[in-house]
């Protein structure tokens, strides 16, 4: 049944992820959650490493770039100021800076990212010093799957599609884990504005 939705989704223009739930990917945990469907996001071409192929097919004097720069920009985002600040400063490090480039890719896929080479890339493309205080590697995981997600469509695909598979196996974690599972199952249902 999951196949047929992913290939349902794909021929019809989305990016599909199939997140397998085990021990390593244990669905109360939204930083392996999103590492396990960064590395499965597949786009309708087949190519794996969607996020590589929707930044490199951004273009930054359309209207689909210039709306997520502003959503990320905006007072109100749901999304720390490095998303902004990586999305501003990508056009100009692409031709300039491919190491950093890649290292942008990577932080929007979950990786860290040099807060001193951030700030530093600021300072030359005229951005000032950015604040970047410290977030809690779980609130970036949901940062960063809101952030992907619009990432995609700038990019030129349909949405994000995200298939859980083997979801039963929440079963056999601890009462404890359960029911941290169990309500992130439930944030993944419950519609929400921002994702």
């Amino acid at each position: 049944a999951l196949e047929h939705l992913a290939h349902l989704a794909l021929s019809r223009g989305f990016v599909v992820s199939r997140v397998v739930i085990s021990k390593e990917t244990p669905l109360h945990d939204p930083a392996k959650v999103l590492r396990a469907a960064v590395e499965s996001a597949t786009t309708p071409s087949g190519a794996v490493g969607a996020v590589s192929e929707a930044a490199a097919s951004l273009d930054p004097g359309s209207p689909a770039y210039a709306e997520l720069l502003r959503w990320a920009s905006s007072g109100h985002a749901p999304v720390d100021e490095r998303f902004a600040l990586t999305l501003s400063l990508l056009p100009r490090v692409e031709t300039s800076d491919d190491d950093f480039a890649e290292e942008i890719v990577r932080f929007w896929s979950g990786e860290r990212i040099s807060v001193a080479d951030l700030r530093r890339q600021a300072k030359w493309a005229g951005e000032g010093r950015p604040a970047l205080p410290t977030v809690p590697v779980r609130e970036l995981a949901v940062q960063r799957f809101r952030f992907l997600s619009r990432l995609f469509v700038a990019g030129g695909y349909e949405r994000w599609l995200l298939l859980f598979d083997d979801v039963e196996l929440i079963g056999r974690y601890t009462l404890l884990q359960r029911g941290r599972s169990y309500a992130e199952l439930g944030a993944w249902l419950r519609p929400d504005a921002e994702d």
